[in-house]
């Protein structure tokens, strides 16, 4: 009865000792489960971030053609304002020197002389003295 009672007493150490290790084994197993499922959530956090990051990405891109085309766009623009301003300009001065000339013309008709002419018009001694000479009354 002895080697029976020794042997169960150990047999039963040794079934605790087993439940304990299935015990260890499971709280492992349910860790390792747990530890998965969490991975598997970060993941597809990470999934989404990539694919935010590549929209982002994507749109600067975008942005940054869009801008350039503007820019160019944009130096186009104002050439073409400086272009017209230099027109404006060249208009300007051959309408004030045709001003000029029709001021002097009517200042002839009226018997200016020519130095008077070139005082009040500004035109060179040569435009004034013809101008006098052809357009006298």
């Amino acid at each position: 009865m002895v080697s029976l009672s020794l042997f169960l007493s150990n047999f039963g150490f040794a079934g605790l000792i087993l439940l304990a290790i299935l015990a260890v084994i499971l709280m492992i197993s349910n860790f390792q489960k747990k530890s998965l499922n969490i991975l598997g959530r970060l993941s597809s956090t990470y999934n989404d971030i990539e694919t935010v990051l590549v929209r982002v990405t994507n749109s600067i891109d975008q942005i940054n053609t869009r801008l350039t085309e503007m820019d160019n766009r944009l130096q186009e623009l104002e050439d073409a304002a400086a272009r017209q301003q230099q027109e404006i300009i060249r208009l300007a001065d051959g309408f004030h020197s045709q001003s000029q000339m029709s001021k002097a013309i009517e200042l002839a008709r009226g018997g200016a002389s020519a130095s008077e002419i070139m005082l009040t018009t500004n035109l060179a001694k040569e435009e004034a003295e013809a101008i006098a000479r052809f357009h006298r009354a």
